[in-house]
């Protein structure tokens, strides 16, 4: 799997008609507690996102996180 892939229910959305700006996408691990831990609490963060462009010329920005740069992987 590819780090763009997003094959899965709810691994993505359509940003077509939402406007430019900053936004902050949640992502929750083990929602449904399938897993076993001992400690539930620090399985949801905020990931940020930019959306720019114009119209047919998109563009989405996720800025590096802990060193980690999803846009330059590989």
């Amino acid at each position: 799997m590819t780090p763009t892939s997003s094959f899965l229910p709810g691994q993505a959305f359509k940003i077509n008609n939402v406007p430019n700006g900053t936004y902050y996408i949640e992502i929750i691990a083990n929602p449904n507690h399938v897993l076993d831990e001992s400690n539930y609490r620090n399985n949801v963060s905020l990931r940020k996102v930019i959306l720019g462009g114009t119209p047919g010329h998109r563009t989405v920005r996720v800025p590096a996180v802990h060193g980690i740069d999803p846009e330059h992987i590989g």
